[in-house]
């Protein structure tokens, strides 16, 4: 194919690229499948303003490689069929949407301010601020659980008040609030009372979460969770631990002090045994169940009170692994609740 077949292959992939943008758009519409009945103002602006500027450098190179490459098979001119070059358009097009998300991730971890001459779209409302938090709140939950597993903390730092600190920060702000809050932020929704009522539901659902991990670490089979636990072993601050801790006599406590924290499995065996001796299983489901019940209310309380929809924290349904502990699921008023706590 001759260099000016090829560019005028080229333009016309510049001049199909808007079409492709409204297709992706339609096909993100069809997605929501009747949820909104347009897309959100600033969702348009991100999408349009991160594809419709730059060289398109790669889109273009893909399409003039492919046309290329079927000019030089077996030393043949070879016409490109209309399929084929709508193929290799659509291609380029995919490649031009993944650089503009590449772009903006770039930008956040680069702290840049401006792209193209334009300030960078994640600069605006409040959103880069709940970014960093996060992210300061995630390095101090993990540094604080490295802590433990390092052995840099003994069992008396095991306590109620340090295992929710660890929660909040390693769990529930970057797992519940943030993708809650981020939102209300964005579609310029956000009030400090209702940011407030997002942080206090996700923090008690981050703590059924990861009060729910720890005893599935311990109690739930592989085969179900996934995985094989390693709390014990890795001397992991867990709602188990804490509660052991609090509740063990001088001989268990002597127990916990020698074993806990060990990879030897004996003595993971003999932690296991003061769990069981201090009946951690039918404590965890009592303690769940007022958990549920406290969320079930709490939802239901600022949710009317704020004015947020409920949907946002019963989906999506999915089925909860593990079940092997009655309390999880004996209170079907907040497992619609707890579906969204498993979720996450």
């Amino acid at each position: 194919m001759s260099a000016p077949a090829q560019a005028h292959h080229t333009c016309l992939y510049l001049q199909v690229q808007p079409l492709l943008r409204y297709t992706a758009l339609s096909h993100v519409r069809a997605c929501m499948q009747g949820h909104a009945r347009n897309l959100p103002r600033t969702w348009l602006e991100c999408f349009l303003s991160n594809t419709q500027s730059g060289k398109m450098f790669r889109s273009r190179t893909v399409v003039q490689t492919g046309l290329a490459l079927l000019n030089t098979q077996d030393s043949t001119t070879i016409t490109p069929s209309p399929q084929q070059v709508s193929d290799l358009q659509i291609l380029g097009c995919v490649l031009d949407f993944t650089n503009a998300a590449y772009c903006v991730w770039d930008d956040i971890m680069d702290n840049s301010t401006t792209r193209r001459g334009l300030p960078c779209w994640y600069r605006r409302d409040n959103l880069i601020e709940l970014l960093n938090e996060t992210w300061l709140r995630v390095e101090l939950g993990q540094n604080a659980d490295l802590m433990a597993a390092l052995r840099l903390d003994s069992l008396e730092e095991f306590t109620e008040n340090r295992y929710r600190w660890i929660v909040e920060h390693k769990t529930s702000y970057y797992s519940l609030y943030l993708p809650l809050a981020l939102p209300y932020i964005y579609l310029g929704l956000a009030t400090e009372e209702i940011l407030e009522a997002l942080y206090e539901i996700a923090m008690l659902m981050g703590l059924i979460f990861q009060a729910r991990d720890d005893f599935l670490d311990v109690y739930g089979s592989a085969e179900s969770t996934g995985k094989i636990g390693t709390d014990i072993s890795e001397n992991k601050c867990t709602w188990l631990a804490v509660e052991a801790v609090k509740k063990c006599d001088e001989q268990q406590r002597g127990v916990l002090e020698r074993c806990y924290g060990s990879q030897d499995e004996e003595d993971i065996r003999r932690v296991k045994e003061v769990f069981n001796e201090l009946q951690l299983q039918t404590v965890f489901d009592e303690w769940n169940a007022r958990m549920l019940g406290e969320l079930a209310e709490t939802v239901e309380r600022v949710c009317a009170e704020k004015l947020i929809p409920k949907a946002i924290f019963e989906e999506p349904p999915i089925q909860i692994p593990g079940g092997s502990s009655k309390g999880l699921t004996s209170n079907p008023r907040v497992m619609k609740y707890l579906t969204k706590c498993n979720s996450f």
